[in-house]
């Protein structure tokens, strides 16, 4: 699985850092798909992962997350698309009662929202 912004740090940072992160996992993706295929991509990045410093799954299956992604759904640190959906409409409805496009929650707003959905 992949993650970039707040998929993967919560609601934290600003948009130039999940920017960043974002074209670093993009690079990660690509040089994924060109290695499987036996292409050289990125020297740097498939060097990086053949020496271990970044733990990918080569055969990731989404019906089964890695024991990290299974944890941190089992402790809320994880949010599931339908619950990210559900945080997006909040924040555009709490926007609306303001005048503005959306009003952000952190993230620990965003777990206690989702908390009281779920209860």
């Amino acid at each position: 699985m992949y993650a970039s912004g707040w998929a993967a740090t919560g609601a934290k940072g600003v948009l130039a850092a999940t920017m960043l992160d974002a074209y670093a996992v993009a690079e990660t993706i690509s040089s994924d798909w060109l290695a499987k295929d036996g292409i050289a991509g990125d020297a740097v990045t498939l060097a990086s992962a053949r020496e271990g410093e970044l733990k990918m799954n080569p055969f990731p299956h989404p019906d089964e997350p890695p024991p990290e992604i299974r944890a941190g759904l089992a402790e809320g640190m994880v949010t599931e698309y339908q619950d990210w959906k559900a945080v997006d409409c909040e924040e555009v409805k709490r926007g609306e009662r303001t005048g503005k496009e959306r009003e952000r929650m952190g993230w620990e707003d965003a777990r206690a929202f989702l908390a009281a959905r779920s209860s």
